[in-house]
């Protein structure tokens, strides 16, 4: 059964979509910067046969309202909640990649009582004590948005992709203009999200992560330096560290079996 409803957080409605079946354990699938649910391939439904997945449209992304203000990981995470009370989940596993690994650092540290397991893939934990990304390569894939899909997107995939899977899967472009069409995302959201990205900051605080936690750093990422992995792998008590060698910063897209096993293995660990 899929449902495709809706909740309201602080005035900003945020879409979801539900799969698998309602006894499984829930997971919670976050993308990243300017990425609807639509981005995650095939790995949602694959993981609806182990899982009671819970897809979210960030907000400013695919369904999901674009708010008027400035927002934070935080009120994201906040978001997260929100999806979660409508859908009567009281705990649930979080796996989080980039811009969707932050808000689930900030959902650990704000709603602890809620998470089960956390998963953290190519993200950062913020600070001045993070390996900056190089805020130019985001601006550049902002400022792409006003361009041709297909330039966008082109684009995009220099920044994601490793040079070795672009050149194998030229069709990607292709897929990835299409699944634009349906929901095009706004430049305002870009640069709201980035805002967003670049204030969060949970670097002093991931020490009192106590969830047990995966983190996946990408060998070829250019977008997020592979160290803030290892930073955040060592700053979360017991945390485990997995890399995925060769692939760029959206490894899912490249490696989607390889992210499946990984994180199913992770999560139904006794």
């Amino acid at each position: 059964m899929i449902l495709m409803p809706h909740t309201t957080n602080h005035r900003t409605r945020i879409f979801y979509e539900l799969l698998g079946n309602s006894d499984a354990p829930p997971l919670v699938l976050l993308r990243g910067l300017g990425r609807s649910r639509l981005f995650w391939g095939d790995l949602p439904p694959a993981f609806a046969e182990k899982f009671r997945v819970v897809l979210i449209d960030n907000r400013g992304v695919g369904e999901s309202e674009v708010p008027s203000r400035p927002f934070s990981t935080t009120d994201m995470a906040n978001d997260v909640a929100a999806v979660l009370d409508e859908v009567g989940i009281e705990r649930a596993h979080l796996f989080g990649i980039s811009l969707g690994g932050m808000i689930a650092q900030a959902f650990a540290l704000t709603h602890p009582k809620r998470l089960d397991r956390l998963v953290l893939g190519c993200t950062s934990a913020g600070g001045l004590r993070s390996v900056r990304p190089k805020v130019g390569q985001f601006l550049a894939m902002a400022r792409a948005r006003v361009q041709s899909p297909k330039d966008a997107f082109r684009i995009e995939a220099g920044f994601v992709l490793s040079e070795r899977f672009r050149a194998q899967h030229p069709e990607i472009i292709d897929e990835w203009v299409e699944l634009g069409r349906k929901n095009p995302v706004p430049r305002r959201t870009m640069m709201l999200q980035l805002f967003a990205a670049g204030r969060h900051d949970a670097y002093a605080r991931l020490p009192t992560i106590d969830a047990a936690t995966l983190v996946i750093a990408p060998g070829a990422d250019r977008l997020i330096p592979a160290e803030n992995s290892h930073i955040i792998a060592r700053r979360i008590p017991g945390a485990e560290l997995a890399c995925v060698k060769g692939a760029g910063h959206d490894f899912v897209t490249e490696c989607p079996e390889e992210t499946f096993e990984m994180v199913s293995r992770f999560l139904l660990s006794v």
